[in-house]
């Protein structure tokens, strides 16, 4: 978010801005679906499993509402940045032109750090949890791609699947213990929509040395850096560093 504040022409990404402030704001949301339990209390196995289900339930919700902020931020940007259309007509579209672009820019370059991994993460995690089938089926088309692009191709199926609801929410374990997938796949979504708006960023500015102001850590004062560093290394978590979103630690 600072990174799109602190730039010379940083008023085209305000509406960008405003959902990752909104995003960063979240701390959590309230779940309680025991009150509208009116069996609640007559059999511990049940309510163990309603309790249970309350936990996932609610640290779901809450990774779930960061994760549309965060890919409301996606939308605006790709609005800005116009990527050119899918040069084949048939798989044109906002997300795989954007996807397209990606792939193309960093075909020679390197990306940004941890993306790799944290694709992985997302897919791994998505296998882990019923009814996510249709991200997992996205995966498979890696080869048009690309490994860097890929991940927002199949974020993108995760958003839709929330839009269209046709989500599966997380149950307990068949000990009723709030053991589930779902959160850490909605985490490292939300990454790999973060890391891909930040490529987008590195497509649309190229490597810029516009000097830009940015704090790395609270540690650390404000000091002028090139844009295309900033941008490339703005998701680097300095240790110990409470003030700073959990993405990546060095």
């Amino acid at each position: 978010m600072d990174v799109l504040a602190q730039s010379n022409d940083r008023y085209i990404w305000e509406e960008s801005a405003e959902w990752l402030l909104l995003a960063g704001a979240i701390k959590s949301v309230a779940v309680d679906i025991i009150q509208y339990d009116d069996g609640f209390g007559y059999c511990s196995s049940a309510d163990e499993f309603t309790c249970s289900r309350e936990e996932l339930l609610e640290k779901f919700v809450t990774d779930l509402s960061r994760f549309n902020y965060v890919w409301g931020a996606m939308e605006c940007a790709i609005n800005t940045i116009k990527p050119p259309r899918h040069p084949q007509k048939k798989k044109r579209g906002k997300i795989r032109d954007a996807c397209y672009l990606i792939s193309r820019y960093f075909k020679k370059k390197q990306p940004v750090l941890h993306v790799s991994e944290t694709i992985d993460e997302f897919i791994n995690a998505s296998q882990m949890c019923f009814g996510y089938n249709k991200v997992q089926s996205r995966y498979a088309e890696t080869g048009e791609f690309g490994v860097i692009a890929i991940g927002l191709y199949c974020v993108y199926e995760l958003g839709n699947s929330f839009a269209h609801g046709d989500i599966a929410f997380p149950i307990p374990d068949e000990e009723n213990k709030p053991a589930s997938a779902h959160s850490t796949m909605v985490q490292e979504a939300t990454r790999v929509v973060l890391l891909s708006l930040q490529m987008l960023l590195l497509t649309y500015y190229g490597e810029s040395e516009e000097p830009t102001s940015f704090q790395f850590s609270t540690e650390i004062d404000h000091d002028d850096y090139p844009l295309w560093f900033v941008i490339r290394g703005c998701h680097i978590e300095y240790e110990d560093d409470e003030q700073q979103l959990s993405l990546f630690k060095v």
